[in-house]
């Protein structure tokens, strides 16, 4: 390799050194490896590379200290700098986004080319051109042909950066998906780097560095593959996601009808993962060409984003700030239409229902769903700002008898078994155990008891609905009731 220039790729993540030096390669580079900082600074010493490839989260997230500490090396003006995962503050050098984007890397090593022949012309004014060089006196030189290179398309363009939390994330997701432009997020958290493509507020793609968001873990929890097919798949298709996808419908394990849903399922949870995150940066690059090694998709973005928000969020303590259930839940101007949503009926009927006039338990009542079902819509909803919260005008009363009843109620915790902390007699169906339970979480709900002078109860309220859903938990299949009723009759103590 005489002619190719050498390249030093600082990194210690196998998987992306194999994929990195594959690339590179097929441009005629040859590379070398540091995967330490110590190796980077003394090859970039010894071999004068005229790119470093450098990850920033070398050694755990030194990498950065390689391009200080060569701050003085008088070489370094001359390197092109390409970086991977990450940006170094203080550079303007391309970041390529890990899992590795190929096309990216292949397009910035062009890039990095064209701007040192650049160079190099600039920097030596006082040759003569090529064909001015003459070795003997003779004829006249031929010209060159003319160069058939084509300077390489533009990097893609960083449109924003930011570090906030998942919800964060949903809100500048909901305000930037109405670029007209293609985008590419990078979202980058301790659990992994995710890559969302969205083109018209539709996610044209997803992909997750995450072991626990991998196409073929979503197959084996789906059901499509068992482990041993899980195994064989990745030592095929490695880690493109389209071709896993393809394999498995070509050996009949995934029926072409049933991709859409399967991918729906695959983005849903690496969106709720993303909105789940309690730190987090991202970057959105204008998106160029085709969604490669990915599941081409297109899904609406909306309501992929609600619901990850609303597995997110806890509605309860939303209400809870707002004043409890007589606070009233109004929507705001932002709210988008109802349908774009995927709600149930029922859901889209009580967001219908609000108005300045209706509490939060007046809206609930009537409407099918839970105050739980309810209380997590709307919380979501009001963590996008689709909903407002108002204090309720006068605060609720809570009478003498309910907070009698919940003190008593309360007491008998300690001794009460599960058939007496729902009011049930041994005999009760799984029926009379569900019905037992609705009825008993509307009676002891803590909201009831916001404001008031006695703070304990609501604490006790929550102790009461904990005891309440474990006795219905326990109570629920058929078999273990009639097991645990034989063992109450036989004198056996209440299980833990």
């Amino acid at each position: 390799m005489a002619d190719s220039e050498i390249v030093l790729l600082a990194h210690d993540d196998i998987s992306t050194i194999a994929a990195v030096k594959r690339l590179l390669s097929q441009e005629n580079l040859e590379v070398f490896l540091a995967t330490s900082t110590a190796d980077a600074v003394a090859s970039f010493s010894h071999l004068l590379p005229s790119m470093l490839v450098l990850a920033p989260a070398l050694e755990g997230g030194l990498g950065a200290t390689v391009w200080e500490e060569l701050a003085a090396h008088p070489h370094r003006s001359e390197c092109q700098l390409i970086l991977l995962g990450e940006s170094i503050s203080g550079t303007l050098a391309p970041v390529i986004s890990l899992p590795l984007d190929g096309r990216a890397l292949l397009q910035a090593v062009q890039s990095s080319k064209a701007d040192r022949m650049r160079w190099n012309e600039t920097t030596h004014p006082g040759s003569p051109p090529a064909a001015e060089i003459q070795t003997a006196p003779g004829p006249a030189a031929t010209p060159e042909p003319e160069s058939d290179f084509e300077p390489p398309p533009p990097l893609p363009q960083l449109l924003l950066s930011a570090q906030t939390n998942g919800l964060g994330l949903a809100l500048a997701l909901l305000e930037k998906a109405k670029i007209p432009e293609p985008t590419r997020w990078i979202i980058k958290a301790e659990s992994g780097v995710r890559t969302l493509w969205l083109d018209q507020q539709m996610i044209a793609g997803a992909l997750s560095s995450s072991p626990y968001e991998s196409i073929l873990i979503r197959a084996r929890l789906d059901g499509f593959i068992d482990l041993s097919q899980e195994t064989a798949l990745r030592s095929i298709s490695g880690e493109d996601s389209a071709v896993t996808l393809q394999l498995m419908v070509e050996y009949g394990w995934l029926r072409e009808k049933e991709v859409p849903s399967f991918a729906r399922r695959f983005t849903q949870e690496l969106v709720s993962g993303a909105v789940g995150e309690s730190i987090l940066d991202y970057q959105v690059f204008a998106s160029q060409g085709s969604v490669e090694g990915v599941i081409a998709t297109s899904i609406p973005l909306l309501p992929v984003l609600f619901r990850g928000v609303r597995n997110r969020t806890k509605g309860s303590e939303i209400i809870l700030g707002a004043g409890g259930i007589e606070s009233v839940p109004t929507l705001t101007s932002s709210f988008p239409y109802l349908n774009e949503l995927g709600l149930s009926e029922k859901e889209q009927a009580l967001l219908v229902a609000l108005s300045s006039e209706k509490s939060f338990r007046q809206v609930v009542s009537g409407s099918g769903l839970s105050s739980e079902e309810a209380a997590s819509l709307l919380g979501a909803a009001a963590a996008l700002g689709w909903v407002e919260w108002s204090a309720p005008p006068v605060l609720m009363r809570v009478g003498s008898e309910a907070v009698a009843q919940l003190e008593a109620k309360w007491a008998s915790l300690e001794e009460a078994d599960y058939f007496s902390i729902l009011a049930l007699p041994r005999t009760a169906t799984g029926a009379d155990v569900g019905h037992a339970q609705q009825l008993l979480l509307g009676e002891f709900n803590p909201l009831k008891f916001v404001g008031h002078p006695d703070a304990i109860l609501q604490q006790r309220a929550g102790q009461v609905q904990v005891a309440i859903n474990d006795a219905a938990d326990a109570l629920r299949e058929d078999s273990l009731r009639s097991l645990y009723a034989m063992h109450l009759a036989e004198g056996s103590p209440r299980a833990a």
